[in-house]
């Protein structure tokens, strides 16, 4: 899927930014509400914001007819509002947008953290350094083809900020490594996408 600069205004986009993708599906799988998403999310965007980042709120699944639970932007809204009130460095992309235009935004992140799996892949195949929250087993089937190894996912099973915080450090820890293995692995990557697309192609062929 190519770039698309979305019509301004644009979010601030900088080296000290970090994309944030969360549903609450992460949680509402482990039988937790969507307070107690909220609280440890915040709790992440503290932590963040403290090690000098600013957190880049990126919902993927944002229709307004769908229920609060699987809506991402009714999540991020609550969680924008609590820190902002307190003064963080966080910004809210809370417009409609296609995918495309998603990605722009995703590919000038220093770092990207999501659960929705498109979110993901728009991350790594922009060579961006991704941990994957995963909720299904579509992100650790994506994850062990790229890297070869779980390290860069995190399950939703007992989410929590503080886990959220521990595998972001691991992550940028070993960033210049993880970018380089992303830009091996784009060729690779846009071949699949263009054999996926093949194959679509020919089943919808009259």
């Amino acid at each position: 899927l190519p770039e698309v600069e979305p019509p301004p205004p644009h979010p601030e986009l900088t080296d000290r930014t970090i994309g944030l993708n969360i549903s609450a599906l992460c949680f509402e799988c482990q039988g937790e509400d969507a307070a107690a998403a909220i609280r440890e999310v915040v709790w992440f965007v503290r932590a963040l914001a403290e090690a000098g980042w600013k957190t880049l709120l990126i919902p993927h699944v944002y229709r307004e007819d769908l229920e609060a639970a699987r809506n991402d932007l009714a999540l991020l809204r609550e969680v924008r509002d609590v820190t902002a009130a307190e003064g963080l460095p966080v910004e809210l992309v809370d417009r409609a947008l296609g995918a495309s235009e998603l990605k722009w935004i995703i590919a000038r992140c220093r770092c990207f953290i999501g659960a929705r799996t498109h979110a993901t892949i728009a991350a790594m195949s922009s060579g961006v350094p991704t941990l994957c929250i995963a909720y299904s087993r579509k992100a650790v089937g994506i994850s062990r083809d790229l890297f070869g190894h779980d390290r860069w996912l995190l399950s939703s099973r007992g989410l929590t900020g503080t886990r959220l915080w521990q595998a972001f450090e691991a992550l940028m820890e070993e960033e210049a490594e993880v970018r380089a293995q992303l830009q091996d692995k784009l060729p690779e990557m846009n071949e699949g996408a263009r054999r996926n697309l093949d194959v679509l192609r020919d089943l919808i062929a009259p």
